[in-house]
């Protein structure tokens, strides 16, 4: 969903009297605070599992230790999606002082590769004219 369409959608719930606000700051706080700590928790988990397998293997530790695996994958994308997210805020937020230098920086640098290209195809054709004229 662009911008535009979440801002008319934020609009009309709340022209039609649904404050949304609390609702997803209590699924924020509910679900997703305190992710470092989960993951914290998780890895001592899976440590301390670990070393029960290394001392008495069973199937059953090797299922928990494989579920502790994936529930550590999964909250480790979902903290690094929620640091990108702030990055990104804080980002536009803040704004960028060299972001006009890097788009220059940038178009300059794909002009000089374009001449770069030009020269070469000069080159070579520069070479054929010579070798045709030896013939």
């Amino acid at each position: 969903m662009c911008g535009h369409n979440m801002r008319h959608f934020f609009q009309s719930c709340k022209e039609a009297g649904l404050e949304l606000k609390p609702h997803l700051t209590q699924l924020n706080n509910t679900n997703y605070k305190g992710v470092t700590e989960k993951i914290h928790h998780l890895k001592n988990t899976l440590q301390f599992t670990q070393l029960k397998i290394s001392s008495q293997y069973t199937d059953a530790i090797a299922l928990e230790e494989k579920d502790l695996l994936i529930q550590l994958e999964k909250w480790s994308n979902i903290e690094q999606s929620i640091k990108q997210k702030k990055s990104r805020a804080m980002w536009i937020k803040l704004g960028d002082s060299k972001t006009k230098y890097f788009t220059a920086m940038k178009k300059e640098d794909t002009r000089n590769r374009l001449s770069g290209l030009l020269q070469q195809m000069e080159k070579k054709m520069w070479i054929r004219m010579q070798f045709k004229m030896r013939l």
